[in-house]
């Protein structure tokens, strides 16, 4: 159970975080690109975390789940964290393949010496379902966390309206 633990913190920790630095200094910045600046680092940066954002993504859905399974034997973590955590990963990837991917592919047709008009649309767009997901993905990770951290059951005054 150890390893399962540090495998699915290693994996949601490392996409969570590489989302929220994309959304913290990445997203801003390109912001304040020109157009042909834009779009050839917004392909390079796509063109580099297609390698690895897929493989983190669906191992840390993976594990979550195993960590699920896993932990109904030996509840050593509540499970309702970890169910809160995978379903909000879940959506993150749900919102990754309907929503960003899609944007991902048309910038990938762009021209840098002629932009779209509604360049800067799509742009945003991106940043705004970008936030959106990591947002979910950075809140699994918080639940994953309080779940690993936290203790296996509830004590005190909430203890005794919550039923075991």
């Amino acid at each position: 159970m150890f390893i399962a633990k540090l495998l699915t913190l290693l994996a949601v920790a490392l996409l969570t975080g590489g989302w929220t630095m994309s959304a913290l200094v990445m997203v801003p910045a390109q912001a304040r690109l020109p157009a042909s600046v834009y779009m050839e680092a917004a392909q390079s940066n796509t063109a580099f975390g297609q390698q690895y954002f897929p493989v983190l993504t669906v191992s840390s859905i993976l594990l979550l789940a195993l960590l699920l399974l896993l932990n109904r034997r030996q509840r050593e973590i509540r499970p309702g964290f970890l169910a809160a955590a995978l379903g909000l990963l879940i959506v993150a990837a749900a919102i990754t393949a309907a929503t960003i991917l899609p944007l991902n592919h048309r910038i990938a047709t762009w021209s840098a010496q002629s932009p779209p008009d509604d360049w800067q649309t799509t742009r945003d767009a991106w940043g705004d379902r970008h936030r959106i997901r990591t947002t979910l993905a950075l809140s699994a990770f918080l639940l994953l966390g309080a779940g690993l951290l936290g203790p296996k059951r509830l004590s005190g005054p909430i203890a005794a309206r919550v039923p075991h």
